[in-house]
């Protein structure tokens, strides 16, 4: 395997989306006192296919052929071929919250900021693409994490944390209705675990559903796993066995045992019903069947070819069957790592005044790397007979 540079695009900004089917989006800012800027859209050759005049501020994202732009806060603008704008919500001070692929989440931002109370809520106006799906007007924060489901955290004790996310509702946006509660509080006693936790549980990021199992990660290292129909908890995971004569099992704690290793970096594989980690030296997987967890601790041939994942913490890499591809924002290299050999079979060092890599995407047989916003490398992946 090999990769061939295409084309760079020089960046003036850090607007930019790719598409499945590896067009560019990108927003050039035409003049720092002109509100307006240039709505690009590049082919996978390079080749420019949109060229228009757009705005300077907005939120530009993308899911999967389409690229969607939203000006400040309330106008939605699909983009194709051509600009195609709706107003989704006349009130200036509505402002989006959260959004994920075709979902936005709004909100009045007086009201939030001023009576956001159990006893007078702020509503959160769910919109997908330009309809208004729900109008949810009970206390909490939502957080959209799929197609289907979202989560709204309800807790509401400032004393602790406003922050926290130990309370919260499953809702389906589909039926617009709330499935379950789940209070961490309530299940405390049976988190588990040899080793001392090193502060206050806290649940973290969901990582998605697999089957009838909705799984997040912890603030301790661990993983917890919650039925997706009940809430019921079915899975924690934190501890890893110690072998006599193994220096690392996971991140080594007090008297040489060990737990699981960055679970905030982990990434849940549908297809292939699994939890997988790549993530400074180490690599772990964890099936959803069996709960058997392979786990590898690959310092010493990742220094050796000075190519791994630390320090980058954007989009730093994609699993593509049994490769995943990675860039190493240190070293400014783009590795091609195979999961099955746990080696790399392709390493590649950036030219030179590229940059230091933040993002990597494959699209078809290419591949998108952004510099911090410098440049945006194309290359092509080329297999070798």
């Amino acid at each position: 395997m090999k990769l061939s540079l295409i084309y760079g695009l020089l960046l003036k900004s850090y607007y930019l989306k790719i598409n499945n089917k590896g067009d560019v989006f990108y927003i050039e800012p035409l003049s720092i006192y002109d509100k307006l800027s240039k709505f690009l859209i590049f082919d996978k050759n390079g080749f420019i296919i949109l060229n228009e005049k757009g705005y300077n501020k907005g939120v530009n994202y993308v899911y999967e052929e389409n690229f969607y732009f939203i000006r400040e806060k309330n106008e939605y603008v699909e983009i194709n071929s051509e600009l195609n704008f709706t107003t989704l919500i006349e009130k200036s001070e509505m402002h989006t919250s959260s959004r994920f692929n075709l979902y936005s989440i709004y909100i009045d931002k007086y009201s939030y900021e001023t009576s956001n109370q159990l006893e007078t809520p702020a509503i959160k106006y769910i919109y997908k693409r330009d309809e208004l799906i729900w109008k949810y007007e009970k206390f909490g924060t939502i957080e959209i994490f799929s197609d289907r489901y979202a989560l709204c955290f309800t807790d509401s004790d400032p004393i602790i944390d406003k922050r926290t996310r130990n309370q919260f509702l499953l809702l389906d946006l589909y039926g617009k209705t709330e499935l379950w509660h789940f209070n961490l509080n309530d299940d405390l006693p049976k988190l588990h675990s040899t080793q001392p936790f090193d502060h206050p549980h806290k649940v973290g990021k969901p990582l998605g559903i697999y089957h009838d199992q909705l799984w997040f990660e912890m603030d301790n290292y661990g993983l917890m796993c919650l039925h997706k129909d009940t809430g019921e908890l079915l899975h924690y995971l934190r501890d890893l066995p110690y072998a006599t004569g193994e220096t690392y099992r996971g991140m080594v704690r007090a008297k040489g045992h060990a737990v699981i290793p960055y679970t905030d970096e982990a990434i849940l594989l549908h297809d292939e019903g699994k939890i997988v980690c790549f993530a400074i030296f180490y690599y772990w997987e964890l099936d959803l069947s069996t709960m058997k967890i392979t786990y590898h601790y690959l310092k010493e041939y990742f220094e050796e070819v000075q190519c791994y994942t630390f320090g980058a913490r954007f989009k730093p890499l994609q699993t593509d069957g049994d490769l995943i591809y990675m860039v190493d924002t240190q070293h400014k290299k783009i590795g091609i790592f195979n999961r099955k050999t746990l080696r790399y079979d392709h390493i590649e060092t950036l030219p030179d005044g590229s940059g230091a890599p933040r993002s990597i995407e494959k699209h078809g047989d290419r591949l998108y790397v952004d510099t911090f916003g410098k440049k945006l490398l194309v290359y092509q992946i080329d297999a070798v007979i």
